[in-house]
């Protein structure tokens, strides 16, 4: 959007109500935000709350979690404040009071990204239903929430960066997720297995989970295009691949305990781009990756103990190869 025409629209909203930012549609500027949640003053005509690029301020912020509860209509909430400020400035410029998640009101939200959300445990109470965008990374959450929760309209689930994260909840009512970000989670040691069988899922990242022992035993992706595993250093288990998995083009892998790469490798016929990294225990070059048709990038790190480089000649499609 042009900055003129961004501009415009924000002083439509401003004139909705100059003196009381409680009663606009949306909320953009931070002393406007920092006003209604201090004071409890949101309304129903809140529909869409955007808190990002803050100044550089040394003033603590105290805000009331209960402030969320009048917001019915809440339809967007962006609060995105940069990591900067954690390095400036020790003590925290924003603080809570109560868990927000516990007074936000869940029927008509929509889109949902929240850097470092504050809150330490997911609300039974709190079932967005209509939810499309679950975006928190750097949360303190160690679960999410427990059973079953129907999300039928979620796309995208980013829990990227929360260390705490122990296990992931179970997805089975969230059928239509296209992308999940757990990358960095560094304290993940279990995923639920309805991770394994999502159709419409597109995009799974898992990269730098080192505390992840076992994947689902059951792996069947039929729409999945990008998976990264790169850097789960303490998997035990293998890809047992169910299925047709013929969509996924990018596999970003780390197998450095094996002797073998997995034999689920055949059913990956449309790989274009290969990343096979730490395996440092594989002395012979797996004949599998002759067999990707496919193959466009080939990227070979800490292949310390391989004996004979392999004759590439069957990969027809290679242009990239990168090996060290």
């Amino acid at each position: 959007m042009h900055d003129l025409l961004k501009e415009m629209g924000q002083q439509i909203v401003r004139h909705e109500c100059p003196q009381e930012p409680g009663r606009r549609s949306r909320l953009f500027h931070h002393e406007d935000v920092f006003h209604v949640l201090k004071n409890n003053t949101g309304t129903d005509a809140i529909e869409g709350i955007v808190l990002q690029d803050l100044p550089h301020m040394k003033k603590i912020r105290s805000l009331n979690a209960e402030a969320f509860s009048k917001m019915r209509e809440l339809r967007l909430l962006k609060i995105s404040v940069p990591p900067i400020f954690s390095q400036i400035y020790p003590s925290p410029i924003i603080e809570w009071l109560g868990n927000p998640l516990e007074y936000m009101p869940s029927d008509k939200l929509r889109y949902l990204h929240w850097f470092n959300c504050p809150s330490e445990s997911w609300p039974s109470s709190f079932q967005p239903k209509n939810l499309i965008v679950l975006s928190m990374p750097g949360s303190r959450f160690k679960r999410l929430w427990k059973g079953l929760v129907v999300l039928h309209n979620l796309k995208l689930l980013d829990l990227s960066d929360s260390e705490d994260l122990i296990e992931t909840p179970n997805l089975t009512g969230a059928s239509n997720l296209e992308k999940i970000d757990l990358a960095r989670c560094r304290s993940l040691c279990e995923v639920h297995p309805s991770i394994g069988v999502l159709k419409r899922l597109k995009h799974l990242s898992l990269n730098r989970c080192k505390c992840l022992r076992r994947l689902p035993d059951k792996f069947c992706l039929e729409s999945l295009e990008i998976l990264d595993l790169s850097g789960c250093t303490g998997l035990v288990n293998t890809l047992d691949i169910q299925g047709d998995m013929t969509s996924l083009q990018i596999l970003y892998f780390s197998e450095p305990t094996k002797k073998e790469l997995p034999s689920s490798f055949m059913s990956f016929s449309g790989l274009r781009d290969l990343t096979l990294s730490g395996c440092k225990n594989i002395s012979i070059f797996p004949s599998v990756i002759c067999s990707l048709s496919s193959l466009e990038s080939l990227h070979l790190d800490g292949w310390s103990r391989l004996q004979k480089f392999p004759d590439l000649s069957s990969l027809e499609c290679l242009m990239h190869l990168k090996a060290y």
